[in-house]
């Protein structure tokens, strides 16, 4: 198979993938937006810790079933779901999992950091050798820290699923990065169930 055609074939693979797994949203344009968090007013200590074990549905609540290709695939705003404005409790509890990700991230505990992704992804992303080797070490601090968050667009599907864009930015509040996370709340709390970097999304108004 030639190489362009590979491409077509993987690019297309993670559009479909998404849209089945937000097949549930409804096809109103809604979000809640979070504004900029600055993490200095965070730590990973003073974070309530998420449970590094295995996730488990709740009760009455499906199992993602998708899985994305390894390595995290690249979206456009245009791939990004309809839905209903999320509950405020439920973008509360979001900001709630993604400071404490990225405080983690920025005091170098990568194990505490990891535990906020549901068992099947954070495997695809973190070896368990991996995490069980840096959980016996002392963490080393990020020389390149994360210096604000922030979620736009959280959107909620029938089924009780979340999705955000999510932003990081630097100490000068330059936006470094942006995900596309899809969420679940599991027996033991909200998860990351899957994700994707996400290139040319505006930060003005939702898809």
């Amino acid at each position: 198979m030639k190489r362009s055609s590979l491409a077509l074939t993987i690019t297309c693979t993670v559009v479909f993938a998404f849209a089945a797994l937000f097949a549930p949203f409804p096809a109103a344009a809604s979000a809640i937006d979070i504004g900029l968090v600055p993490m200095q007013d965070f730590s990973c200590d003073a974070l309530a810790p998420a449970t590094p074990s295995a996730s488990t549905p709740a009760a009455g609540t499906a199992s993602p079933q998708i899985m994305l290709p390894s390595g995290t695939p690249v979206l456009t705003e245009a791939d990004y779901p309809a839905g209903d404005d999320a509950d405020p409790a439920v973008a509360e509890a979001l900001v709630a999992l993604e400071t404490r990700y990225a405080a983690c991230l920025n005091a170098g505990d990568l194990p505490a950091a990891a535990s906020i992704l549901a068992q099947p992804l954070r495997d695809r992303l973190f070896s368990p050798a991996l995490l069980a080797k840096k959980a016996q070490a002392s963490p080393v601090p990020s020389s390149d820290p994360v210096g604000a968050i922030a979620l736009r667009c959280i959107r909620q599907s029938g089924d009780g699923a979340a999705v955000a864009f999510i932003d990081h930015f630097d100490d000068n509040a330059v936006r470094t990065s942006t995900m596309m996370r899809v969420y679940r709340e599991l027996a033991d709390g909200w998860h990351v169930v899957e994700q994707a970097g996400v290139k040319g999304v505006s930060t003005e108004s939702c898809p």
